[in-house]
């Protein structure tokens, strides 16, 4: 399977992603870079549960390779389920710091 801007097996590139996408991105990078050196979790947790729906909507989700939810359904709904917890954990530790002593 090819990923959006990789060589397809006709020798084109693809489709694009648009360029309001692309700075999203840069946004959201920065906005990671600067939330993580400051300490803060919860926009790490956001993002977690942000790639949950197109996660569920495509049947598809990425770990270390892509696992289709019709090949690998086991795998999947564990990545699903570990993007969950991981999203709820880290926006609570932020939202609820003395939680943190009794976990």
């Amino acid at each position: 399977m090819a990923y959006p801007s990789s060589p397809d097996a006709s020798g084109g590139t693809g489709r694009r992603l648009p360029v309001g996408s692309r700075a999203v991105n840069y946004a959201a990078f920065a906005a990671l870079a600067v939330t993580t050196w400051l300490g803060y979790q919860f926009l790490w947790g956001l993002l977690f549960i942000w790639w949950i729906a197109p996660s569920l909507r495509t049947g598809r989700a990425f770990l270390v390779a892509e696992v289709n939810r019709h090949e690998d359904a086991f795998l999947f709904w564990l990545i699903v389920i570990l993007f969950a917890a991981f999203g709820v954990l880290m926006v609570g530790a932020d939202a609820f710091p003395a939680l943190g002593n009794y976990v």
